[in-house]
């Protein structure tokens, strides 16, 4: 559907990442880190994990609402969405 999940290690140069597939179906909202795993949510309930930013795997998120953010704090992945909180 002409959407792509780009990677780049300046922020000058730009490139396609490896996602699962229908991993980017839906339109990103947010992305945030913790050490170890990034994690991007969506519309349709899309989540997305990444353990280096380049391959990318849909993440079932137990809802079919827009997630609008995903914050990693106290060793807990929130999410929060038009639904309230995930």
């Amino acid at each position: 559907s002409g959407r792509s999940l780009l990677i780049s290690t300046d922020g000058l140069t730009w490139r396609e990442s490896i996602a699962g597939a229908g991993a980017v179906a839906t339109t990103l909202r947010a992305i945030t880190a913790s050490a170890d795993t990034l994690v991007a949510v969506g519309t349709a309930g899309t989540l997305l994990q990444s353990t280096n930013g380049t391959r990318w795997l849909a993440r079932a998120s137990g809802t079919s609402s827009q997630l609008n953010d995903v914050h990693f704090a106290a060793g807990r992945w929130i999410a929060v969405g038009n639904s309230g909180h995930s």
